[in-house]
């Protein structure tokens, strides 16, 4: 699947992943295969199957369902402007007259030199309306974007490490992004408290 498909009116973008999305969800699928009959086969003699059961199930429809979102990720310009239908659903409109600039930083992963670009497209007060990050979305996207619009395209010349581009253009960025050590503790603590109650149960069927 190609990351751009046109009609005579309108470009919807995608981002990379959705054209391999088909072997990822068979390859998750495939993998949790060996850990299931490994607990099926163990906890035959206690009885657990029905808790396993009702545990696999949960975790298919989990990954169905983080599938199908991503799936549903685009954006789509036209004449009138971009509309972007997030991950988590948001459906958001900019018309075009809404439209003041577009800003692009190259950020690198921290670790090494490699930098991806990074697409804020700007309204008039200067508010992020539209943000892509090229390691997600690829090189073809973003220059679909920066050329979609004559607005004024500003680029910085230097690399940011994540930690610069928080210091310099954190209003721009999502929230968990601004304070990634919250974010971090936030997703810890919930998945410790998906997993532990899971992991004491598997252990009383063992």
């Amino acid at each position: 699947m190609s990351a751009i498909s046109s009609t005579h009116t309108s470009v919807t973008l995608r981002p990379l992943v959705v054209r391999v999305g088909g072997s990822i969800g068979l390859s998750s699928a495939l993998i949790t295969i060996p850990p299931f009959a490994a607990l099926y086969f163990l906890s035959t003699d206690a009885g657990g199957w029905p808790f396993l059961l009702l545990l696999q199930v949960g975790v298919t429809l989990i990954a169905t369902a983080a599938s199908a979102r991503l799936h549903r990720a685009f954006i789509r310009i036209d004449a009138n402007g971009f509309t972007e239908n997030g991950y988590f659903g948001r459906r958001t409109r900019t018309r075009v007259e809404d439209i003041g600039s577009i800003l692009i930083i190259p950020v690198s992963g921290g670790q090494t030199l490699a930098a991806n670009n990074q697409v804020f497209v700007l309204d008039r007060a200067g508010k992020t309306r539209l943000r892509v990050r090229g390691q997600y979305w690829g090189p073809s996207v973003v220059q679909a974007i920066v050329t979609a619009f004559d607005v004024p395209v500003h680029r910085i010349g230097n690399a940011m490490t994540p930690a610069e581009l928080r210091h310099a253009h954190g209003a721009k960025l999502y929230a968990y992004e601004r304070h990634p050590a919250v974010a971090t503790t936030a997703l810890a603590l919930l998945i410790v408290g998906i997993c532990l109650p899971i992991m004491i149960t598997l252990d009383s069927l063992i």
